[in-house]
């Protein structure tokens, strides 16, 4: 898959992740509010992303864990570099459910990378959860950018849920 994610961010089991990232653990099932103020910074991304809701409403800025920022950036504005502005709306590279969500995953107990903040979901309606990537989906010269700058995709290799990119890797 990426051997740059690998390089450059532990794997997603707990333990490495809270050695690298900090523990985002709180009480009462809140995040911990000085690792919060400590590492989630706002993200301005090279270009215009709009919430999932339909609207298009316009995301100023999404919350990231510090030290994922310079890789989305630098992997946002190749994408930016690669693909012209009505390339990027019609291939819905602009659709994004967000970032930072302290959360446990889906039908589990254990934390997302959502809530460390080193997670971004990118247009949900056409790329659902639990489902293989396909054709029509999500563009593959985008999620290939993505992954040559050592975020993880969650849509390679039979994995079923293409909207999600991560910095952290699986087995």
């Amino acid at each position: 898959m990426s051997q740059k994610c690998k390089e450059l961010f532990p794997h997603e089991d707990i333990v490495s992740m809270i050695k690298f990232y900090g523990d985002p653990r709180g009480s009462n099932g809140q995040v911990n509010r000085k690792w919060y103020a400590e590492n989630i910074v706002k993200w301005v991304p090279p270009y215009q992303l709009y919430y999932s809701d339909g609207n298009r409403t316009k995301l100023k800025s999404l919350l990231l864990h510090k030290k994922v920022v310079p890789v989305y950036t630098a992997a946002y504005t190749e994408v930016m570099n690669t693909f012209d502005p009505k390339e990027i709306n019609a291939l819905r590279l602009n659709i994004s459910a967000g970032t930072f969500n302290y959360r446990v995953v889906r039908g589990g107990s254990r934390l997302s990378t959502h809530a460390f903040g080193i997670a971004i979901d990118m247009d949900p309606a056409r790329n659902p959860y639990p489902k293989a990537w396909k054709e029509g989906m999500i563009n593959r010269e985008f999620c290939d950018i993505l992954m040559k700058h050592g975020i993880w995709w969650r849509g390679h290799n039979g994995d079923k849920d293409p909207m999600h990119f991560q910095c952290a890797w699986r087995n």
